[in-house]
């Protein structure tokens, strides 16, 4: 580029800006004229283009859920005045165009059972009449809707409660519960099939010395609905003692034709046990076995100890413990 042949224009335009400020000036408004009238000019005329619309489905099909997802704007090919195109053009707020799918018959898909398919072309006059009357839509992309549904079960299932916390000295959980313990819940047969409980929110009580109760939400599940949003969790929080007793140990697959005695016959099961259940306990609710083979088997073990197994506790006492938990026999000939 010949940059003296620019300076010259630029030297010239400004001499003439500085020697001529009133032609300049009648220069510039025929100009700014010119261009509005020709811009008029053109916004009068009808064009043919695309333009990306919003768009919501409503009134599904009540019986089943939509699995997939639909599009949420479509590509509609219109022939309006270009005034008309300008304002969307530069509009900020458009409400979506709404597709009634109760209005419409859906097609099933071939050789599926859950799919369906809208052909768009079908819904393109009821959109049409959702526009400006001075919009006509010539085409819609995609040229068809797909629709998976499946079937809406119910089904009951427990609520698990999600809470940490720690305990003060001496002090144990006797109980966590929530109110109500189960839910009946609907969704999608794929998703409820699996559902094996509903999750509160998770939820730190801090260091605890008594009961507490506390509403607490359940966590959502997506296409999951419950009937209820929230559940009273419930800690019953009590002193404990610490007790044993000795109880005898059962054997177990022992072979018939000897006799088994066991060193000890006796072992001590120790426990925790709240205040308000200490009386309750008794020894019968324990039951402790070992075994020694399966009955089917005629050989005699050479195993030096059989292992003690606790078979059956009381629900209400926690951290067991056996000593010992090993036990030498003697085997007799009958």
């Amino acid at each position: 580029m010949n940059f003296k042949i620019v300076k010259k224009v630029v030297d010239a335009i400004g001499k003439y800006r500085i020697k001529n400020p009133k032609k300049l000036m009648v220069y510039g408004i025929f100009v700014l004229l010119s261009t509005v009238f020709w811009l008029l000019s053109a916004l009068s005329e009808n064009y043919s283009t695309t333009i990306r619309y919003p768009v919501k489905f409503t009134n599904l099909p009540k019986k089943s859920v939509l699995i997939n997802e639909l599009p949420d704007k479509v590509d509609l090919k219109v022939e309006a005045h270009g005034f008309t195109l300008l304002r969307y053009k530069i509009s900020r707020s458009i409400i979506p165009l709404n597709i009634n799918v109760k209005n419409y018959t859906l097609l099933k898909v071939p050789e599926s059972e859950s799919r369906y398919f809208l052909l768009s072309r079908y819904t393109q006059q009821k959109i049409t009449n959702q526009l400006r009357d001075d919009i006509k839509v010539i085409e819609i992309q995609p040229d068809s809707f797909i629709f998976e549904f499946t079937e809406i079960i119910r089904k009951q299932v427990v609520i698990k409660p999600s809470v940490k916390y720690d305990l003060q000295r001496q002090y144990l959980v006797k109980e966590v519960k929530c109110e109500p313990d189960s839910m009946l819940v609907s969704g999608p047969k794929y998703l409820i099939d699996t559902l094996r409980y509903l999750e509160t929110k998770a939820m730190n009580l801090g260091n605890l010395d008594h009961s507490i109760k506390r509403n607490v939400a359940l966590k959502s599940i997506d296409r999951i609905s419950s009937g209820e949003k929230r559940v009273q969790l419930s800690l019953e929080i009590e002193k404990y003692t610490q007790t044993s007793f000795q109880i005898p140990v059962e054997v177990v697959n022992a072979p018939d034709e000897y006799n088994l005695k066991l060193f000890p016959e006796q072992v001590s099961v120790s426990f925790l046990v709240a205040l308000s259940d200490f009386e309750k306990v008794k020894p019968y609710h324990f039951k402790l076995i070992a075994k020694y083979e399966d009955s089917s088997s005629r050989i005699v073990k050479k195993t030096p100890k059989l292992k003690v197994e606790l078979k059956k506790y009381p629900s209400f006492v926690s951290s067991i413990d056996i000593y010992p938990t090993q036990l030498d026999y003697l085997l007799e000939k009958r």
